[in-house]
């Protein structure tokens, strides 16, 4: 996920991910700072951009990434969170 740890006089916060387009850390404000000083967010320090062809490199069967519909917002709802 795109969000960041950044550690503060001994205590843990999120920070907004180096890509602002993608940044998620909005969504884990409410953690408490032991478990924020647990969690690793692999992709808080890269741009999307630098991303895709990483993951083509070190898993070439997934083809070409264009035919893959990216994910906006929280991943793992299937159509809309807010309420109509």
């Amino acid at each position: 996920h795109y969000a960041r740890v950044k550690e503060i006089d001994k205590v843990s916060y999120i920070q907004e991910a180096l890509d602002k387009t993608k940044d998620q850390s909005y969504f884990l404000y409410a953690l408490e700072h032991e478990v924020i000083a647990k969690l690793v967010f692999p992709l808080g320090d890269l741009l999307k951009k630098d991303i895709k062809p990483l993951a083509l490199n070190a898993m070439p069967f997934l083809g070409t990434l264009e035919t893959y519909k990216e994910s906006q917002e929280i991943c793992f709802v299937e159509k809309s969170y807010i309420d109509t």
